[in-house]
């Protein structure tokens, strides 16, 4: 048996060893395939819902538009004439009303009075319907003499201020130990953010344009499409995601994707999943094109002519209930309100 440290208490370290520290190894194996697991179906999710969505909006939704338009496209086109008769008439009976109880006028003063208001605002000229004396084009005219100078002037002192920082004074001339502002700060990570989304479009352009000369697939081509979307939003998350789905399309193992990009894009995924699912979600409510391809052609266009049937009735109740108090309001002899609340002819 070793002898035991009198000082210390434990058995004498073997001669060299003080001070060595060792290297704990992790296998990132296990970790890696958990993570690139979670992404795949993250991702399957994400397509298969998206996929939907723009099937319904692409292809669904024109096909039920068109079928409609064949089976009631004369009935919707009366009620829509029905609603805007509504309401003008309902406008003209709420302003009939306003001047009685506002301007004490007589019902059949106000009455002539609100038409003549609705006639004029109908037959307003629309300014930008100049006849030839209004309109002078300034053809054969020195184009100098339309030099507008105060515009142009603005226009400089615009471009100057906007080459300039911190209220005027160029950066290179602040005085040292400025504090930096807010917007300072937010315009450097602006010029970052674009700086960045440009590397990565430069990037990806190599791998997935049309031009590059490889050999390009469905998945390819979708990915482009999605890219040049991107870009062209100045969607830097977004970019960032799609590069590194274009890494796993070489790669598909993710063995050149850090761990960390492959939970973040999974995360990203997630989230974006869950917009279209509220999405559809919205129009499956509010859509009656909704889940179309599967229904009863038949017991559809039934359905539908009886309510745009129920529709058309009950607007012309309206219109006529419309019209029998504007009449009423048309043969009303000339009593005025006074403000004091008596009334005379």
């Amino acid at each position: 048996m070793k002898p035991l440290n009198s000082k210390k208490g434990h058995r004498k370290a073997p001669p060299g060893s003080a001070g060595v520290k060792a290297l704990l190894v992790i296998d990132q194996k296990p970790i890696r395939k958990k993570a690139l697991s979670r992404f795949k179906t993250a991702q399957s999710s994400f397509l298969k819902n998206r996929q939907e969505l723009f099937h319904h909006l692409t292809v669904v939704r024109p096909a039920y538009n068109s079928w409609m338009a064949g089976i009631a496209g004369g009935k919707i086109e009366t009620i829509q004439g029905l609603k805007d008769q509504v309401a003008e008439k309902a406008d003209l009976l709420e302003r009939i009303d306003e001047l009685i109880d506002e301007e004490y006028l007589s019902p059949r003063m106000a009455y002539q009075v609100a038409n003549q208001e609705f006639e004029d605002e109908k037959n307003e000229k629309d300014p930008l319907d100049l006849d030839d004396e209004q309109l002078d084009l300034g053809f054969g005219e020195d184009p100098e003499e339309d030099f507008n100078e105060e515009a142009y002037f603005e226009k400089i002192v615009k471009e100057f201020a906007s080459s300039w920082e911190g209220g005027g004074i160029p950066e290179n001339k602040r005085p040292k130990g400025r504090p930096q502002k807010d917007s300072d700060v937010i315009r450097v990570q602006k010029l970052e953010n674009e700086q960045k989304i440009k590397n990565l479009y430069r990037q990806m352009v190599r791998i997935l344009h049309p031009d590059t000369g490889l050999e390009s697939n469905a998945s390819a081509r979708e990915l482009w499409s999605e890219v040049v979307e991107a870009y062209k939003a100045k969607d830097l998350e977004t970019l960032e995601m799609l590069w590194i789905s274009i890494q796993l399309m070489a790669d598909p193992n993710a063995l050149s994707v850090g761990i960390s990009n492959l939970n973040r894009f999974s995360q990203f995924l997630v989230a974006q999943t869950q917009k279209i699912k509220k999405e559809k979600m919205m129009v499956a409510r509010n859509d009656p094109s909704w889940k179309f391809a599967t229904q009863d052609r038949k017991e559809l266009s039934r359905r539908i002519l009886s309510e745009l049937s129920t529709a058309e009735k009950e607007l012309k109740d309206v219109l006529r209930e419309i019209e029998r108090h504007l009449k009423r309001y048309q043969g009303k002899g000339e009593k005025k309100k006074t403000p004091s609340g008596s009334f005379y002819r």
